[in-house]
């Protein structure tokens, strides 16, 4: 079993760091470093096996409309299906809770990229804010492609009062309970 590093809340372990053994992934689960499963092999160009970015001070969802955000582009094999992603969310305002749902979605409008399915089997939920002031959300979706190619992802939610400050996105073989 491997995970790789997204975030780590006090840096002790980079983003893109690969991490092995169940032992020490559920160490770093508890410490609240988000993580992502990942097969190593796919690691060979700077866009496949996982994508990460972040969104400076952040995209804000104040709206009751589903409208997607975070669009990423990821390098995908269909000999592995599971599609995992996580994503940083703040509140806008601390006098009111956020609220909603988010969920990853394929975007034909990324350019150039496959058309294919994923239908998401881990929506997440909004619980208590972290010791951070806000969430780490994590979500997994199962993918249906013909062929590898680059796929154009996105975050698709209806959310209130919630602004995502990076997120990430991973292919993996391995059907895992995304991190919490």
């Amino acid at each position: 079993m491997q995970r790789i590093v997204i975030n780590d809340p006090i840096n002790d372990h980079k983003q893109g760091e690969i991490i092995e053994g169940e032992n020490e992934i559920a160490r770093l689960m508890r410490r609240r470093v988000a993580m992502l499963p990942i097969e190593s092999g796919t690691l060979v160009h700077p866009m496949a096996g996982y994508v990460a970015r972040s969104w400076g001070k952040g995209i804000d969802l104040d709206r009751n409309a589903g409208t997607r955000a975070a669009p990423v582009v990821l390098f995908v094999d269909p000999k592995l299906p599971f599609i995992y992603w996580c994503a940083r969310i703040v509140p806008i305002r601390n006098d009111e809770q956020a609220r909603g749902s988010l969920r990853l979605v394929t975007d034909g409008n990324t350019g150039h990229t496959l058309s294919g399915g994923l239908s998401s089997d881990v929506v997440p939920s909004f619980g208590e804010k972290d010791e951070g002031g806000g969430w780490t959300l994590y979500g997994r979706g199962k993918l249906s492609i013909g062929m590898d190619g680059w796929l154009g992802l996105s975050l698709y939610g209806t959310l209130r009062n919630a602004r995502i400050l990076w997120s990430a996105v991973s292919q993996s073989s391995q059907l895992v309970e995304p991190s919490r």
